[in-house]
């Protein structure tokens, strides 16, 4: 058979090879920028260690913002609910774009029988202009009864928004607004670290 590699060394060809291969892996690396808040995320160590990381990184949907999210799982392969919580932060270019984000958000997450607030709780955000919104739902996971919830706020320029599956061994309501509380306390930590940068 008559082809390219009859006038192209062995070794050649192998170094091609790798070189194409190397290229193609580069492609799915995920590029974190280097100037996104990452210290706003929430950690293991705001939940505690019984928690892993299921998944973290960048989302392309949205070209104008950056963003990028985390979630965890509860270890004990006992929790057949598969109790999680993620996080998503995303960091707009000023509070006017971030609050039309806040919008769109609010649109696509909460639509038709989600649209239940749990009985008893009300946010009250550090700053009382931030737009928030918290709503659970019951359902089904596995057989097993939880409490499904999702957390969005807006502040300045920043968008959090937070989910997870409420129980009462694993994660509780409380346990999970004492997370919603560290995550806001992140961001004014932040807005502190700039200020004194700058």
């Amino acid at each position: 058979m008559f082809g390219i590699h009859k006038f192209i060394p062995s070794s050649m060809i192998t170094i091609v090879a790798c070189i194409a291969m190397v290229g193609c892996s580069l492609i799915t690396i995920d590029v974190l920028p280097m100037d996104f808040p990452y210290e706003a995320m929430l950690e293991r160590r705001d939940i505690g260690d019984e928690w892993i990381t299921t998944g973290s990184g960048t989302s392309n949907d949205y070209d104008s913002v950056d963003t990028y999210s985390v979630s965890f799982r509860y270890r004990s392969e006992e929790d057949l609910a598969n109790s999680l919580i993620a996080h998503e932060l995303y960091v707009y270019t000023t509070e006017e774009e971030a609050i039309s984000g806040f919008k769109y958000l609010e649109d696509e997450w909460f639509t038709g029988s989600y649209r239940s607030e749990p009985p008893g709780v009300l946010i009250y955000p550090r700053d009382a202009s931030d737009n928030t919104r918290l709503v659970c739902k019951e359902k089904l996971i596995n057989n097993q009864p939880r409490t499904s919830c999702t957390y969005l706020h807006q502040h300045d320029e920043y968008v959090w928004l937070v989910l997870t599956n409420l129980d009462e061994e694993v994660i509780t309501l409380n346990d999970f607004m004492q997370v919603l509380k560290r995550l806001e306390w992140k961001i004014y930590r932040l807005e502190e670290s700039i200020e004194e940068a700058a």
